[in-house]
């Protein structure tokens, strides 16, 4: 067989990539005998295996083995399966914890059930299929009077809809206010624009928003906004200025 022209160091050395524990651990048994440092014999194997290679602590941690009298790079049989901390007791107590107090965190429960922050994660993420959310936020607190009523409210509007149809919607007139500054800057997704390769980015001086605000009511039907009203800031609205609001809206209509 005709030898290759390839130089040695051209090859692609398939030992080496398909690399495992114990050849490197084989590695390190044949090296230390002979006086090498376990720093120099760490340095060697990552130069030859790269991102495979062991940790710098397994190979520190494999000379006290060798001092130890050990010498088999394999792993030794053990009896019976690995001993789970995932018991159906402990997660029903997990998840009573997780009831009682739906802020405790990962440590926290690792900590009181003698277990890792993963063995922790694992139980609570996937055997129990909790996740951390964020409070919703919602416009005000109701009451069980509120709720009740504003469902009757919503069951008539329903059966009107269902007795009259869409001539029902159309009667309808909605009004919703809230207050607005007088300049507002643009958000950065506002902001955001097309860059061709070939330009510099725009950019984008901070500014603030203006201390001076008005209350904005938009009163609109189905098809179009009936009345768009600013009203300076004041320390109390009251019914009066509703109604002269209202009034406004059914003048058109008088």
């Amino acid at each position: 067989m005709a030898p290759s022209n390839t130089p040695y160091w051209g090859r692609e050395d398939r030992a080496l990539s398909t690399c495992t524990v114990e050849k490197q651990l084989s590695v390190n048994r044949f090296l230390w005998p002979e006086g090498v440092k376990s720093s120099e014999i760490y340095r060697r194997t990552k130069v030859q295996y790269a991102d495979r290679c062991l940790s710098q602590g397994r190979v520190y941690g494999w000379e006290e083995i060798i001092q130890n009298g050990t010498h088999n790079v394999t792993d030794e049989h053990r009896n019976g399966r690995p001993v789970s901390v995932a018991t159906e007791t402990v997660k029903q107590q997990i998840e009573k914890r997780i009831r009682d107090n739906r802020r405790v965190t990962i440590v926290e429960i690792a900590v009181q059930f003698s277990m890792s922050n993963g063995s922790a994660h694992s139980i609570v993420h996937d055997e129990l299929g909790c996740r951390k959310v964020c409070s919703r936020c919602v416009p005000r607190q109701l009451s069980d009077d509120h709720k009740r009523a504003l469902q009757t409210i919503c069951r008539e509007n329903l059966y009107r809809h269902a007795r009259e149809g869409d001539a029902f919607l159309h009667r309808i007139v909605t009004a919703d206010d809230s207050w607005v500054y007088h300049f507002e800057p643009d958000s950065n997704r506002q902001s955001m624009q097309w860059k061709h390769p070939a330009f510099l980015a725009n950019k984008k001086f901070k500014t603030q928003g203006s201390a001076g605000k008005v209350m904005l009511t938009i009163v609109c039907d189905v098809n179009v906004h009936i009345l768009v009203h600013f009203q300076e800031k004041v320390p109390t609205v009251t019914s009066a200025r509703y109604s002269d609001m209202l009034v406004k809206v059914l003048k058109p209509a008088i």
